[in-house]
């Protein structure tokens, strides 16, 4: 479940090293901007993303 655009430029606006899970949604602590594949601390799957790399996974 990939968030809207207006919700990654919020992530990237708090600037707080967040990251989103695409599996179950839920935002992450500690996670670098350029991050790909984090393990979720929630649902345990390799689904997330740093707000960052999030925004050019939807350019295209």
């Amino acid at each position: 479940m990939m968030p809207s655009p207006e919700e990654i430029i919020e992530l990237i606006e708090e600037d707080d090293m967040l990251g989103y899970c695409l599996e179950c949604g839920f935002t992450q602590e500690c996670v670098e901007p350029d991050a790909r594949g984090y393990v979720c601390d929630n649902c345990g799957q390799p689904k997330v993303y740093g707000a960052e790399e999030l925004l050019f996974m939807t350019e295209g």
